[in-house]
């Protein structure tokens, strides 16, 4: 998430968990030396078990230093690492993600709180990205880009509203059948 909208969350009085991504080469090295050379304050530990499949989630947290906001981060609080593994195909995998965020917490609501974040990545920006290809949009118009992701999103909600979670199966099912997709909006 870039600096800027995080210093308009804070101006607008409202907080913050952000995902961390490599394209922030600084922060992460930051986020990485703050974390070893100190133990976390926190910790908290789940496994979920679900379609065949274990995962363990770790989340850890550090209270921001000043090394964080030296970077031009705003509003920094607290530093979470987020270490997933498991098995996923019978195959193992161990993944860590970074979190800076701007409220206090307990390491088990930062657990939550960053299992929700992806939910939404799962349910909705995979599902736009993967299922109707939306980074791959024909157009650099950016006008149309607007109105074929309102689109999209009109779509997604009229699937779901209609019970619909899959959204490849919901395609699949309403492509040939256009009275059918047309009940679904008058309902």
């Amino acid at each position: 998430m870039p600096k800027k909208t995080l210093r308009l969350i804070i101006e607008g009085k409202n907080d913050y968990v952000a995902h961390v991504k490599d394209n922030q080469p600084n922060l992460v090295k930051a986020l990485k030396e703050i974390t070893a050379e100190s133990a976390p304050e926190q910790t908290a530990e789940t496994t979920e078990r679900s379609h065949g499949r274990e995962e363990n989630r770790r989340v850890e947290v550090w209270r921001s230093t000043e090394q964080v906001t030296a970077l031009g981060w705003e509003g920094v609080r607290n530093i979470l690492r987020v270490q997933r593994w498991g098995k996923r195909g019978g195959e193992d995998y161990h993944e860590v993600h970074w979190y800076i965020a701007s409220i206090d917490a307990t390491a088990e609501d930062f657990l939550t709180i960053v299992r929700l974040h992806w939910q939404v990545e799962n349910n909705c920006h995979w599902v736009k990205d993967v299922v109707f290809g939306e980074d791959s949009t024909p157009t650099s118009d950016p006008n149309a880009n607007r109105v074929f992701a309102l689109l999209r999103n009109i779509v997604i909600n009229l699937y779901r509203q209609h019970g619909h979670f899959s959204m490849k199966y919901a395609i699949e099912k309403f492509t040939n059948l256009v009275k059918e997709l047309y009940e679904l909006f008058r309902t």
